[in-house]
């Protein structure tokens, strides 16, 4: 929410982009310069069984816990992942910056897709939008949405649930159906159905199904 977001100003989302840029680029440069070092550390680290996890000070015992000893395989992985730190050029600001323009643009893009036009039309900079602000008003219609769209989910997946729970389908069939965020890019009928799926930023490598 900002105050100032009821008119345009380019004043203002010249300063507001400038602001997320710098923590966009600041993140990043962390994440850059994590040491996979630190991972060698798990050897030998203590574990306790989850289900025993007590939060109260009651006493682990130590048939709840377990030692963690790293097999040769991950400490090679990690070993490979040192090397590539060490070798890794240096921080490039500038290819972040353009990733966060790049990230921006498509944020600006999806929210005149996506929201309703009585909602964007009272949004008067989607640019300072996109960087995440708005006015009051709109962060409250933008909340009772949020809130219908999830009734709306709920009810689609109780449906679907109660779809496949009545089918006599055998549970290492039912197991594999895992086309969340897929997209269809095909679709023939005859004798069978045929469906083609684009499985990117999907939760299966199922490209084909046949009904």
């Amino acid at each position: 929410m900002h105050k100032s977001a009821y008119v345009r100003d380019e004043a203002l989302y010249l300063r507001l982009y400038k602001r997320k840029e710098e923590e966009f680029v600041s993140q990043r440069r962390r994440i850059y310069d994590v040491d996979p070092r630190f991972m060698l550390e798990q050897d030998g680290v203590q574990l306790v069984a989850l289900d025993k996890w007590s939060l109260d000070g009651n006493e682990i015992s130590e048939e709840d816990t377990m030692v963690y000893h790293m097999s040769s395989e991950e400490r090679d992985r990690i070993q490979q992942l040192i090397a590539a730190y060490d070798a890794r050029p240096p921080f490039d600001e500038v290819k972040c910056k353009e990733e966060f323009s790049e990230i921006q643009e498509w944020g600006y893009k999806e929210a005149f897709h996506k929201l309703p036009d009585e909602l964007s039309s009272r949004i008067a900079d989607m640019r300072v939008f996109a960087l995440g602000y708005c006015t009051r008003e709109v962060l409250r219609e933008l909340k009772q949405l949020s809130k219908e769209n999830k009734k709306r989910m709920m009810l689609v997946m109780d449906e679907y649930g109660q779809a496949q729970q009545a089918e006599n389908i055998p549970e290492h069939i039912r197991s594999r159906f895992r086309f969340h965020d897929c997209r269809v890019t095909e679709l023939t009928s005859g004798k069978q159905i045929v469906m083609r799926l684009d499985t990117q930023g999907g939760f299966t490598n199922s490209n084909k199904v046949t009904i």
